[in-house]
């Protein structure tokens, strides 16, 4: 058995948003070269609060219609669901998952060829669904923008409220893989298919930041600007990273039972279940005062049994 646990990229400053008004931009993000077919979209993020915000969003400003300026987003929804979404003019997917407060975690959603649309949660697939373009949703031009809702007909609710790095948009579909074994990972700025990657990584941490104007995008030429933030202080400004995750962790074995177990050939009742393992999950360290933090737990079984078999594994 192994364990997987949620490590932090390597980062001095995150971006911390009010929740009020903070947001950043870029209007000139997409020339219809993003999000067309297929698309990746990944970050880290923190909730301070349990409210509704968007993540991240692509917009056509120049429509009219609410409905029409949304290509994709996500969002934090009321009660800690992470809410992602594609389409234009009305027509959308979405998938959820849980997600809690105060802790970080890492968001990604992509976009197949085939029109399969995913929502990952800390590594994981959480959420599927399908998307079909009958109405025209491609636009020659797609603003960015983190942290805010720009559709009229929703009002500050729809504000991010907590800190956000590490974001990053591929013009390529990542697989579950990719994502799984890169989301800690530092980037160079140069892999294959990365269209933009905002680090948030910047500032003065906590100090004074009023001269970053702004937010670099380390793989290319789509800068962004941050709007209505006050540059000083803990909120609305670049803040030091703080990882909340409790790393130190120790499998500890239940009283009984050894490990590994030695798997008897013969049972004496058909169907009989039989204890394989018993562990408990324990924090190896409680100087932190941070509460154990895990994403998963990931069981590797292996031999000659078939996947119905392995399928009747149970916790």
């Amino acid at each position: 058995m192994s364990s997987l646990f949620s490590l932090s990229a390597s980062a001095a400053n995150v971006l911390a948003f009010d929740g009020n008004n903070d947001l950043v931009r870029d209007s000139s993000f997409s020339a219809g070269s993003f999000a067309k077919t297929s698309f990746s979209v990944e970050l880290w993020l923190k909730s301070d609060a349990v409210n509704r915000g968007y993540l991240v969003q692509s917009a056509n400003s120049s429509s009219a219609y609410a409905g029409e300026k949304i290509q994709y987003s996500m969002r934090l929804e009321a009660g800690g669901s992470v809410i992602a979404s594609y389409g234009g003019k009305g027509s959308y997917v979405s998938a959820a998952s849980p997600s809690s407060y105060g802790n970080w975690h890492h968001a990604a959603m992509t976009l197949a060829s085939s029109g399969v649309f995913t929502l990952y949660i800390d590594g994981a697939a959480v959420a599927t669904d399908s998307y079909l373009e009958t109405r025209g949703t491609t636009y020659s031009s797609l603003s960015l923008y983190l942290g805010v809702l720009t559709s009229t007909s929703f009002s500050n609710s729809s504000y991010f409220k907590g800190q956000m790095r590490d974001v990053r948009f591929w013009s390529v579909t990542r697989s579950s893989a990719e994502i799984l074994a890169n989301r800690d990972a530092t980037l160079t700025g140069a892999e294959a298919g990365l269209f933009a990657w905002y680090t948030l990584d910047q500032g003065v941490g906590g100090g004074t930041s009023t001269s970053t104007t702004t937010i670099i995008d380390s793989a290319g030429s789509n800068d962004a600007e941050p709007l209505n933030f006050s540059m000083g202080g803990t909120v609305s400004n670049f803040v030091p990273l703080v990882d909340n995750t409790d790393l130190d962790a120790s499998l500890i074995a239940a009283a009984g039972v050894a490990e590994p177990v030695a798997i008897p050939t013969i049972v004496d009742t058909d169907g009989e279940a039989l204890d394989v393992f018993d562990f408990t999950l324990a924090d190896g360290g409680t100087a932190d005062a941070q509460a154990l933090g895990v994403s998963q737990v990931v069981v590797n079984v292996s031999g000659t049994a078939n996947d119905a078999q392995r399928s009747q594994i149970t916790w």
